[in-house]
């Protein structure tokens, strides 16, 4: 009987021991009713493995994050296109408002007013037109200045070639056809530069042309 009550009391010990250690634990954070904690291991060296799975993770927020930005831009642009939309139609519906009620009311005569609002929708107009005009002429011209320099250059190496190869050949008296051909360079020249003078002035006669119009149209 002695003997069982000693060993009673050795296994109530053991059993106290236990659950303050339990609870010590518990406190501790290192005793959950699901699991026990991992056992930390020695530090390892990374391996390709490791560098792979950290991209892995680095893609999947920045894939995230570029998600969450899409779904924003494109929340804001349809807000924006909706805004247009009821912004578009408001706009139709005044001035359907505005002919109606000008539409509406009795005829009057043209005011000072209603010719200068006249005039300034047309010189709105021809300002455009002129402006279309010549962005049109420069893109044009640039493209032809450019085509011009490179043949100019193409020039310049054919004229290199040649030259060198007069110069490797003995000399040579000029003859009836390498007289013509100066001739020909000359005339072509002088073509070229009365060409360039008879456009200076048509374009300068039309500019004239069309102030002296201007003009008129205002005094009128």
């Amino acid at each position: 009987m002695a003997y069982d009550e000693s060993k009673s009391g050795s296994i109530n010990r053991h059993e106290r021991n236990v659950l303050s250690r339990v609870a010590e634990l518990r406190r501790e954070g290192l005793w959950t009713l699901s699991r026990l904690p991992m056992c930390v291991g020695p530090p390892r060296n990374k391996t390709t493995w490791d560098y792979m799975l950290d991209e892995a993770v680095w893609m999947a927020a920045d894939f995230k994050c570029e998600h969450v930005w899409k779904v924003r831009m494109a929340r804001s642009i349809a807000f924006e296109a909706k805004d247009y939309v009821k912004e578009k139609k408001k706009k139709k519906k005044r001035f359907a408002k505005c002919v109606v009620r000008m539409c509406v009311g009795p005829p009057r005569n043209k005011t000072t007013w209603d010719y200068m609002l006249d005039e300034a929708v047309w010189m709105a107009a021809d300002f455009k037109c002129e402006h279309s005009w010549k962005v049109r002429m420069a893109r044009s011209i640039a493209f032809e200045a450019k085509d011009y320099v490179k043949e100019k250059k193409k020039k310049k190496k054919r004229f290199a070639k040649c030259v060198v190869r007069m110069c490797d050949g003995p000399p040579r008296n000029k003859t009836t056809w390498d007289y013509m051909l100066d001739e020909a360079v000359w005339m072509a020249e002088d073509f070229k530069c009365e060409h360039s003078w008879k456009v200076r002035m048509a374009r300068l006669i039309a500019f004239e042309a069309k102030d002296y119009v201007k003009k008129k149209r205002f005094v009128k």
